[in-house]
């Protein structure tokens, strides 16, 4: 768990953003290095799910009816290694009457030989991003 903050805290310098994202109770957040979360704060109303897979990781994005998420959600996606494969696959459900604004970061600081791709849950075969 220990290795896990310190690469969360790695990660999420390399984006070069605020840093009171990671501590702030209002902004939620979902860091991924590669196929593992490493990070999440969630808040009332938004449910995230996420299955690691061998060269990514799925996610399910719900905001539930009727919620209102004042602050953007971060989205952080990225790897250290020179080499790999990151693909996502997402899904986002936005319920009725709800409101949220996403954003994502995506950090690939070492990246030599680095593919990044995403796809629908349909097309679990992708299309680069």
């Amino acid at each position: 768990m220990k290795e896990d903050k310190k690469l969360l805290k790695d990660l999420y310098r390399s984006t070069e953003t605020e840093e009171d994202v990671l501590n702030n109770p209002d902004i939620a957040h979902l860091y991924i290095h590669h196929n593992k979360v490493i990070g999440a704060h969630l808040l009332p109303g938004l449910a995230v799910n996420t299955k690691e897979n061998k060269d990514g990781v799925k996610v399910d994005i719900t905001l539930r009816k009727d919620t209102h998420i004042k602050k953007p959600v971060h989205l952080c996606f990225g790897m250290f290694p020179e080499k790999g494969i990151q693909k996502i696959i997402m899904n986002v459900n936005i319920e009725k009457r709800s409101k949220i604004s996403i954003l994502a970061h995506c950090t690939f600081p070492n990246a030599v030989d680095v593919k990044h791709n995403g796809c629908k849950d349909k097309d679990r075969a992708g299309s680069r991003v």
